[in-house]
């Protein structure tokens, strides 16, 4: 999963905050998938991988649950740097099947992908 760290996630249109609806929207997903391998990235500007893709959803969801808004990457809402990181993780497996799941909640507006 690829996951929107963006300052507009904060906005309180959704309770508490968008992130924290995206945040809930996340966890019932992977708990819907018992036998999947998932992996976490976070992006704005940047991306990086929270948590690699692995069968163990506890780590998962802990990854999910410690989301949150701060300067370690610049604002912005680089899709195409979340998703290419995504994508990277990805590239290598030996998976029947690669599915990235995209969860933002605008359009890109930075990054240089």
């Amino acid at each position: 999963m690829a996951i929107d760290v963006s300052g507009s996630m904060l906005a309180k249109d959704l309770k508490p905050n968008r992130m924290e609806a995206l945040k809930d929207v996340a966890e019932n997903f992977v708990k819907a998938r018992p036998n999947d391998r998932i992996g976490l990235v976070v992006y704005a500007s940047e991306a990086y991988t929270k948590s690699p893709v692995t069968s163990d959803k506890a780590v998962v969801l802990d990854a999910i649950r410690s989301i949150k808004y701060d300067n370690v990457l610049q604002d912005g809402t680089g899709i195409g740097m979340g998703l290419t990181t995504a994508i990277n993780r990805l590239k290598d497996s030996k998976a029947k099947s690669k599915i990235v799941i995209l969860m933002t909640d605008g359009v890109n507006n930075a990054g240089f992908i």
